[in-house]
């Protein structure tokens, strides 16, 4: 992750690295997961008080799907459009 490890420093989002994170991003879109891509940081997750934790771990369980199978590799040159 690329959040601060710090509690006091962080917010209500997670964002999480990867090498790929903008093509992740875009499969997670594909999939209508609600997801925003941060340049350099990577994908970013704003759960709410209204998010449950089975929300939660099913996109955990998709990142580690598409991060596994390389289901992203697909949008690697397609570029970003946010």
């Amino acid at each position: 992750m690329t959040s601060p490890k710090n509690a006091a420093d962080r917010g209500g989002t997670i964002t999480v690295g990867h090498q790929d994170a903008a093509a992740i991003t875009t499969e997670l879109i594909r999939r209508e997961f609600i997801v925003d891509y941060r340049p350099g940081r990577g994908v970013r997750i704003s759960p709410h008080f209204y998010t449950s934790d089975e929300e939660l771990e099913l996109v955990v369980r998709e990142m580690k799907e598409i991060r596994d199978t390389q289901a992203y590799a697909t949008h690697e040159t397609a570029g970003a459009a946010f």
